[in-house]
This record gives C-alpha cells, structure tokens and sequence, in this order.
C-alpha cells in the first residue's frame, strides 16, 4: 500500500488533486479514483493508527464463520488498522473536494462515492446490523452507502431509499450530462429522476447476485424483485 515511502491512499489524493488542477479548462472531465483502503493489507500512517488505539474491541457476530478464530488482541489491533484506514480515506476525499472547491467548479460537478462491497469481519469491518459480509449475497455483503453531491440540482441533506446497482451508474450519469448513449441495450436504468424523488417510480427489473469465497465456502445466490429477496446457498 506504499509508494516511494508514500501511503498509497495520499498517492491517490495527490494525482486526483494534480488531475483537477492541470485539467484542459474547456472541456468537461471523468476522473474516477479507486481507493483500495480499506483493504488487505491491513496498513496504515501510524499516528493515525495510534489515534484509534482506544477503539474497543468489536466481537464478530456468532453466526459468523469466523467467531472466535481470532486471537482478541489480533482482532483488536485489525480493527484499530482498519478505522485508521478509512480515516486515511476520508482525509483524502476530503482533499479532492477541497480542490473542486478551489477550481470554482464544485456546484457544477457530479461527485459519486460508494463501494464495491460490504466489509469483511476478518480485516476489521462491522456490517451490522445488515447480516453478512463481503463474499456473500446477504445485506452486509451487498448493500452499501452510496452519496452523490450535485449542489446545482441535488438538495443538500437530502436521502433516497430506491434499490440501486452499480449498472445503473452508466445510464444515469450519462443522462443526467446529457450524453447520449448508443442502442445497444443497457442492463442498468436510468434514476437520474432521483432528484425529483416523487417522479422516480423505482426499479422495475429483478436484481442478482452471486458471491464465491476463495476457499471451499458454499456458493451464494440471490434474486431482488421489488421489496422481496430470495437467498440460495449451495
């Protein structure tokens, strides 16, 4: 996670901030940065390791897999790491707001944060109360924050509980920046009409999933349909 003696999250930071700063001016841009905290290996800058070291101890839940197969003060130490780690994150997302700010162009510019999965027990995250974990279909596993910051169009503070996909991030960016897309079909919809809440009737196709851990766990599958879930494990 370290470049040069550099922590890997401020890399990151830095060359979105240079990204931003040198852009070409007169023409819009997509910058996507994929934070990899937080992420195994378990590392992080040690004052901000040292901030959390008060950080109590979180028990993983019973019916997790991994109940009890960690030493305490290893589990310990790993959760400790891993909030240092997403505050390493939230330090560098801050500093990519920051430049939007000093480039003037922070009201007319669409800022999307979510992640790709629910948090992994071993390596210090907490889904709870959502059961389940990275690599698998439950809620912990697949539900996930997702923020979008448009202060032209979006009212601040606003919320939306719709089921969303990462599929529907093409159609509806690119709607929502008037782009037109070719004809190919598209799995994901288009919820630009989210910031109008009460014109976006929802999701009107089924969602799946599957999950596989890298070792000889089960297989899992589900199938979302509007407020039901079903959940298959092999």
């Amino acid at each position: 996670v370290r470049r040069d003696g550099q922590y890997l999250t401020d890399v990151h930071s830095e060359e979105a901030v240079r990204f931003i700063t040198n852009r070409d001016k007169d023409k819009p841009f997509f910058l996507y940065v994929p934070f990899l905290a937080p992420h195994s290996p378990m590392e992080a800058p040690k004052n901000l390791i040292k901030k959390y070291s008060d950080r109590p101890l979180v028990s993983i839940p019973k019916e997790n897999p991994l109940h009890n197969i960690f030493p305490a003060n290893h589990l310990k130490r790993t959760q400790q790491v891993y909030a240092a780690m997403v505050d390493s994150m939230d330090k560098a997302i801050g500093r990519v707001l920051n430049a939007l700010d000093d480039e003037g162009i922070a009201d007319n510019t669409i800022v999307l944060f979510l992640s790709d999965n629910g948090g992994f027990y071993g390596f210090g995250a907490d889904n709870r109360p959502l059961r389940g974990e990275k690599m698998t279909v439950f809620e912990g596993g697949i539900r996930v924050p997702a923020i979008i910051r448009w202060s032209d169009y979006i009212p601040k503070a606003s919320t939306n509980h719709q089921v969303l996909s990462v599929m529907d991030l093409l159609p509806t960016l690119a709607n929502a920046t008037k782009i037109n897309l070719s004809s190919r079909p598209i799995e994901g919809i288009n919820a630009w009409p989210l910031k109008k809440q009460s014109s976006f009737k929802g999701r009107d196709k089924d969602l799946f999933f599957v999950a596989e851990q890298p070792t000889a766990s089960p297989l899992y599958y589900a199938v979302i349909r509007g407020e039901w879930k079903l959940v298959q494990v092999i």
